[in-house]
C-alpha cells in the first residue's frame, strides 16, 4: 500500500532515508548513488503516477525518461510548451540533479500532488507540485518547482566549512556542473578562493582567480548605485517620471512611470530580450542605453505601473539612459569615474574583450543555437558574448573586483549610509520564496542575517554575489557555464548558518564551564 506522509516543512528531519531506485548508465552521466527509502506516496492514480515518474527520472536512462514523458505528460504544458521542450526540461533537471530523493508528501488530491525533494548532486531542496489533467490514468500536465532552503548541515561532523565546500565543489566539477571561480571573504579578507575548470577548452587554458568573467544582471547593482549617487547629489528624485528625466523619450507611458518603479521592476514595460527581431538590429550597438530604447518604446505595458513586480531588463536600460541624461556623460564613463575607480575595480568594463591582458573566459552552454537543451553537450556560447555591456548588465569582471565593489558598498564609499539603507530596503516580493527586490538588489534573510546582492546569467554565464550585512561575509561566484552558481552560493549560506550554530554552542559550553 502507498500512504501519504503529511509532514510540516519546518519539522522535516535533517537526515532522511534515500529513495531506493534502480540506477542505469546514461549518456549524460550516471546517477548519484542512493540507498534510502522514500516516504510512502498515496495509493491513488496520482500517487502511482508520481512514483512511476520518480522511477523513470532516477533511472539515469535518457531513453526511459523520454519514453515516460511521451506517454504520461499532456501534449502541451501550462505555458504552451510542447513535448519536445518538456523532454528537454526533464533532461536538464536530471543533468543538474542526478536524481531526486523524496523527503515528504505535503498534500495530495486528484488534480495535484506536492512533494519535497532533494537534488542528489547539489543537495538543494525543492518543492515539486505535480498537476494532473483528470484523465484515467491521469497524465502530468505540469510540474511547478520552487526552491526552498535546506536545513543546516549536520553539525556533528568534524570538518571545517572550507573542507566541506571544497568537497562539494569537487563533486560538482566531476559531474561537469561547475566551471569558474569561488571567492569567500570576511571583512575584505578572502578565506576561500579557488578556480575550477577551463576558460578555453580548445586551448586547454584553465580558469584562475584573475580570469575575467561576464557578470550579466549583476550589473544592475551598478546602475542602482549610479541612480542613488545622482539622487544624493540633488540632481534626481526617485519620484521623478521618465518623461521628466528623458524629455525626448518617445513613449506614451513615459509620464506614468517613475524612477523608483524602474528600479524595482514595477513599470510594466516588456523585456527587450523578448523582442528578438528588433533586438537583433541593435544588439551590436556601442551605446545600448540609447539604441535599445527603440526596441520597446512603442510597446504596450503589461500592467499598470506600480501595480506588480515583473522582472524586465528594459527598466534598467531606461535607468542607464537617465544616468547619461542627468550626468551629461556616457553610462560607461559614469561607471568608470564614479564606481569602478572608487571601488578599485581595475578589471571591470562594459567592453566585451575586457580591459586586462587576460582574455575573458569563454562561456560554454548546453543550449543549441535553436535554444534546445542538450544536457551533457556543452559548446561555446555565441549569444551576447560579443555584445557591449549595458545598464541592464553584461560586462566583464573578476572575483576580486566584485569583492572590492561589495566592500566599498559596505563601507559607504559609493553612497552614504543613509542612501545605502534606502537602496537595500526590501520593497517587493522576488521570484524565489523569501526573496525581496530592493532598488537594484535582491535581498533575503537567513537566520538572523540579512543578505543583499544580485545574480546574473545567460547562455554560458552565471554570476552570484552575496553580501552578509551583519556577519561581514561576502560570497562571489563567477562561472562560464549557465545555471551552476546558485547551488554554490546556497551551499555557502547553509555552511555559514552551521558555523554560526557551532560557534554559539561552543560559547554556551564555555559559559557552562
Amino acid at each position: 500500500m502507498l500512504k501519504t506522509a503529511h509532514l510540516p516543512l519546518k519539522n522535516l528531519p535533517v537526515i532522511i532515508l534515500l529513495l531506493s531506485l534502480t540506477a542505469c548508465t546514461a549518456k549524460h552521466g550516471p546517477p548519484v548513488s542512493a540507498s534510502w527509502e522514500a516516504p510512502e506516496l498515496p495509493d491513488t492514480p496520482a500517487g502511482k503516477q508520481v512514483a512511476y515518474y520518480l522511477e523513470a527520472f532516477n533511472s539515469g536512462s535518457d531513453a526511459t525518461l523520454t519514453t515516460f514523458v511521451r506517454q504520461n505528460f499532456t501534449p502541451k504544458g501550462p505555458g504552451g510548451s510542447n513535448l519536445e521542450a518538456r523532454i528537454g526540461s526533464q533532461r536538464s533537471l536530471y543533468n543538474t540533479s542526478r536524481g531526486l530523493d523524496v523527503l515528504s508528501c505535503e498534500q495530495a488530491n486528484d488534480t495535484e500532488l506536492v512533494i519535497v525533494a532533494r537534488l542528489r548532486l547539489t543537495e538543494q531542496w525543492r518543492q515539486m507540485a505535480f498537476e494532473f489533467d483528470g484523465s484515467s490514468p491521469p497524465r502530468i500536465s505540469g510540474i511547478r518547482i520552487v526552491p526552498i532552503d535546506a536545513p543546516p548541515i549536520d553539525t556533528t561532523r568534524q570538518q571545517s566549512w572550507e573542507d566541506d565546500l571544497e568537497q562539494y565543489m569537487v563533486r560538482l566539477v566531476a559531474a561537469d556542473q561547475f566551471s569558474g571561480v569561488v571567492l569567500i571573504a570576511r571583512h575584505d579578507k578572502p578565506t576561500f578562493a579557488k578556480a575550477y575548470g577551463l576558460a578555453d577548452r580548445s586551448r586547454g587554458i584553465a580558469n584562475t582567480l584573475e580570469t575575467p568573467f561576464h557578470y550579466a544582471s549583476v550589473g544592475k547593482m551598478f546602475t542602482a548605485i549610479a541612480i542613488g549617487q545622482l539622487v544624493e547629489a540633488g540632481k534626481l528624485d526617485f519620484a521623478d517620471t521618465v518623461s521628466e528625466c528623458l524629455p525626448d523619450y518617445e513613449s506614451e507611458f513615459a509620464s506614468q512611470i517613475t524612477v523608483d518603479q524602474l528600479l524595482m521592476h514595477h513599470s510594466g514595460i516588456p523585456d527587450f530580450f523578448e523582442e528578438h527581431e528588433r533586438f537583433e538590429h541593435v544588439r551590436n550597438s556601442k551605446n545600448p542605453q540609447r539604441d535599445y530604447l527603440h526596441v520597446f518604446a512603442d510597446l504596450p505595458l503589461r500592467f499598470t505601473p506600480g501595480s506588480q513586480f515583473e522582472y524586465s531588463n528594459s527598466n534598467y536600460i531606461l535607468l542607464g539612459a537617465i544616468v547619461e541624461q542627468i550626468s551629461g556623460i556616457s553610462y560607461e564613463d559614469y561607471l568608470d569615474n564614479h564606481i569602478f575607480s572608487t571601488a578599485r575595480m581595475t578589471s571591470t568594463t562594459l567592453y566585451p574583450g575586457g580591459r586586462s591582458d587576460l582574455t575573458p573566459a569563454i562561456g560554454y552552454t548546453e543550449l543549441s543555437p535553436e535554444g534546445k537543451m542538450t544536457p551533457g553537450n556543452r559548446r561555446p556560447s555565441e549569444r551576447f558574448s560579443t555584445d557591449r555591456g549595458s545598464a541592464a548588465g553584461g560586462g566583464i569582471t573578476t572575483c576580486q573586483d566584485m569583492l572590492n565593489f561589495m566592500e566599498a558598498l559596505r563601507n559607504n564609499q559609493l553612497v552614504s549610509a543613509e542612501m545605502k539603507s534606502i537602496l537595500l530596503t526590501e520593497r517587493t516580493a522576488g521570484h524565489r520564496p523569501g526573496e525581496q527586490y530592493a532598488y537594484g538588489f535582491i535581498t533575503r534573510t537567513t537566520g538572523d542575517e540579512r543578505v543583499v546582492g544580485h545574480s546574473g546569467g545567460f547562455p554560458g554565464v552565471d554570476a552570484q554575489v552575496d553580501m552578509y550585512l551583519d556577519g561581514g561575509w561576502t560570497v562571489v561566484v563567477l562561472a562560464n557555464y549557465e545555471g551552476v552558481g546558485e547551488p554554490v552560493a546556497r551551499r555557502m549560506q547553509t555552511l555559514l548558518e552551521t558555523t554560526k550554530l557551532i560557534s554559539f554552542n561552543r560559547e554556551e559550553l564555555n559559559i557552562a564551564k
